[in-house]
């Protein structure tokens, strides 16, 4: 419970915001962007955007966001990653997302705008859905992306930022899922 404490708050935090300010290092073209390394040897390693940072808030809670948004409580993107305990194998992948939708961070306050979908992530099969808010002042977009890997173990992406730069943010949001390598068997 309280690890869902946690990530409904990382969630909120990246998804409470309206409006942003994007520095001009962000505003370059994606293939002048340079990645650093995030390297959690046990579990889990993928790279982020420079002027980004990483942060583990609690065992199997990972936020990515820009700095100003981590540490100055600024508006922008953020990327949560939550890695949950492995899942009874006897669950689907549909099963396991719609629980998360239901118990997760993203119960109230949100509607889903598409279908949930098939997707997958460095060979992992998994399911996405994109979500908005429904607050008329809080205009912000998400997507939430869960594999479930061979040992059971699910991790779950969910990305938000506000609508009017989601376009530009999910380019480097989806890099960092994109990039992904899970250490676990």
């Amino acid at each position: 419970m309280r690890k869902l404490l946690v990530l409904l708050f990382c969630v909120i935090h990246g998804l409470t915001i309206t409006g942003c300010g994007l520095d001009t290092a962000r505003e370059q073209a994606a293939e002048t962007v340079q990645f650093v390394r995030f390297d959690e040897t046990k579990a889990f390693q993928t790279l982020y955007p420079q002027g980004w940072e990483a942060r583990i808030v609690e065992t199997g809670i990972l936020v990515f966001a820009p700095v100003e948004v981590m540490n100055e409580d600024k508006p922008g993107p953020s990327l949560t990653v939550y890695r949950d305990a492995p899942a009874d194998s006897t669950e689907s992948l549909s099963e396991l997302m719609d629980h998360f939708l239901s118990n997760g961070p993203i119960r109230e306050g949100y509607k889903l705008v598409t279908p949930i979908n098939e997707t997958g992530i460095n060979g992992f099969q998994g399911l996405m859905v994109d979500f908005e808010s429904t607050a008329e002042d809080n205009t912000l977009k998400g997507r939430i992306e869960m594999v479930r890997l061979d040992n059971q173990a699910v991790y779950y992406f969910i990305a938000s930022a506000p609508q009017q730069v989601w376009e530009k943010e999910w380019f480097f949001m989806d890099q960092i899922i994109r990039q992904s390598i899970f250490n676990e068997s």
